[in-house]
């Protein structure tokens, strides 16, 4: 056990042979506006929010992947300011449902988000498959803030799958040190980890082709 997060031990490392990743894997950044700086000074708005980042990041890798550029070049503003075509309060800018409403109005007839229930093995089964990601919750307290009693959320997209857990792309940091690079990052999260951190009530699929 990590003697100061109390997490589960964190060597555990992707099984290459059992590797399964979509593809094109991000390689990019995708906060092109000035969301750093937002988070460093800790101004907290609704253009600053890690489900935000995460589905811009989907956004763009999907547009990729289907050879679209419509929304290369969008900020988180420019998304967010699309969103407010479906949202009705602030609060709503946090919950997925909207996020994925928004999606799926982006990509008509070529690709499509869904919420389903969470389980880790239905996870790694949608990524062998398909090679498309999805958008899960964590709690993030043992790294942010290890005396914090309450849930700390944060949302993230697994890219990867193999028997020993996943890798995961997270726009706003890096969950191996500490949230202090906001550069964005693939950290590697094992079953054990997910185990212990998984928020799971829910989980939202991407997939490429017309809604099932």
């Amino acid at each position: 056990m990590n003697k100061e997060t109390n997490l589960t031990n964190t060597k555990i490392r992707p099984d290459r042979e059992s590797l399964t990743p979509i593809s094109p894997l991000p390689w990019y950044d995708p906060q092109t506006d000035n969301a750093t700086i937002q988070i460093l000074n800790r101004i907290m708005n609704k253009w600053n929010t890690c489900m935000g980042t995460t589905y811009l990041a989907v956004v763009k890798w999907m547009g990729l992947a289907l050879g679209i550029d419509t929304y290369a070049a969008w900020t988180e503003k420019d998304y967010y300011k699309k969103l407010g075509e479906f949202v009705k309060k602030d609060l709503d800018i946090t919950t997925s449902s909207f996020h994925n409403k928004l999606f799926n109005s982006l990509f008509p007839g070529k690709a499509y988000a869904v919420q389903v229930p969470y389980s880790l093995e239905a996870l790694k089964d949608h990524i062998k498959k398909t090679q498309c990601p999805a958008a899960i919750s964590i709690d993030v307290r043992q790294v942010f803030n290890p005396k914090a009693k309450d849930v700390m959320g944060h949302i993230i997209w697994p890219v990867a799958q193999c028997k020993n857990g996943l890798t995961a792309h997270d726009p706003r940091g890096k969950w191996d040190s500490n949230y202090k690079d906001f550069q964005g990052a693939n950290c590697f999260f094992s079953n054990e980890l997910l185990e212990q951190i998984a928020r799971k009530e829910v989980m939202n699929l991407f997939f490429i082709g017309e809604v099932k």
